[in-house]
């Protein structure tokens, strides 16, 4: 184990290498002007000759290869700029929104673990039956749905018809920021990020489920005059649920992609807001940011994947 750490510590290099100057090669050749995005369209006195000042301080006009080893040397003492839009770090626009990004995705991987294996389960127990059925087409509906119209349509549904749950945001101004209040902003945007993986966590426990039930074990399981539920609970779920580690971990990255869409649809004060915002703003030093964290996770949770299933099953061994 400790060797596949350090092989995937040693790829992590050429790899971010890699992501950083494609990443920045496309940002930086991308249409338009980060200093004109900030501009108010509406303003006539325009001092054309401050733009052009705003640009040279910010390293606009000097070409490609200095800017991207300016910024490399800054990625090495850990700094990751400054924001054209707010002219603060990076790093701490980045900080102050990670924390709700985490939230949000870890409450979905919870709410798509506990649905989805449920929801598995039952699907494999009366496969054939309506209730099967009904299931599989739900998944199916839900996949081919945009997280966006589910995320609209849910705050019509429960917020502005029912009133069951805020519209958005994170908290409600003036409550103090109690628990109670979080979790009632937390719900909708935590299913909506939550439905996809639901979906594949049900196709999995299903497939698995039927698979290990068709097993020597379970067959003496069952001989032994075991009660079904415990055949199910203890010996066919168990050993079904193996893959799910994986796919979990695999998740995460999908998941904090999905936010951008479900943050901004709930005004959720995460990372994907603030990717939006920095697209909006053509904010270069925050996309940058952004891209790097993202391929990080992918390989975080990769490398996660690989040691969490060697774990949970003592037979996967990975060669040296």
């Amino acid at each position: 184990m400790s060797r596949l750490v350090f092989k995937r510590f040693v790829m992590l290099v050429p790899l971010l290498i890699g992501v950083s100057l494609f990443a920045f090669l496309l940002i930086s050749t991308a249409p338009g002007d980060p200093v004109a995005a900030l501009i108010n369209p509406v303003d006539s006195s325009i001092d054309v000759t401050a733009l052009e000042a705003r640009r040279q301080a910010l390293g606009l006009r000097d070409s490609l290869p200095v800017r991207y080893a300016r910024w490399v040397g800054q990625l090495l003492t850990g700094n990751l700029g400054r924001s054209y839009a707010t002219g603060r770090p990076v790093l701490g626009e980045m900080l102050n929104r990670v924390g709700a990004t985490a939230q949000l995705a870890f409450m979905a991987v919870a709410v798509g673990l506990v649905i989805g294996v449920l929801a598995g389960a039952a699907s494999a127990l009366k496969r054939g039956t309506w209730v099967d059925t009904g299931i599989t087409l739900l998944g199916f509906l839900v996949v081919a749905t945009p997280p966006f119209f589910l995320g609209l349509a849910l705050i019509f549904l429960l917020s502005l018809q029912l009133n069951l749950f805020p519209t958005g945001g994170m908290l409600t101004l003036g409550s103090g920021g109690g628990l109670g209040d979080r979790l009632s902003h937390l719900v909708m945007p935590a299913v909506v990020l939550a439905l996809p993986f639901i979906t594949e966590v049900t196709r999995y426990t299903r497939g698995g489920l039927i698979d290990v039930l068709k097993q020597d074990f379970i067959r003496t399981a069952r001989g032994k005059g075991l009660r079904p539920r415990r055949v199910v609970m203890v010996h066919a779920l168990r050993n079904a649920l193996m893959p799910l580690v994986t796919i979990t971990a695999l998740a995460l990255p999908t998941l904090l992609g999905g936010a951008i869409i479900t943050e901004t649809v709930f005004q959720w004060p995460g990372l994907g807001t603030l990717t939006i915002d920095a697209v909006h703003q053509r904010d270069y030093p925050v996309i940058l940011a952004v891209t790097l964290f993202s391929a990080l996770t992918v390989i975080a949770a990769n490398l996660l994947a690989d040691i969490a299933y060697s774990v949970v099953d003592p037979r996967v061994r990975y060669e040296p």
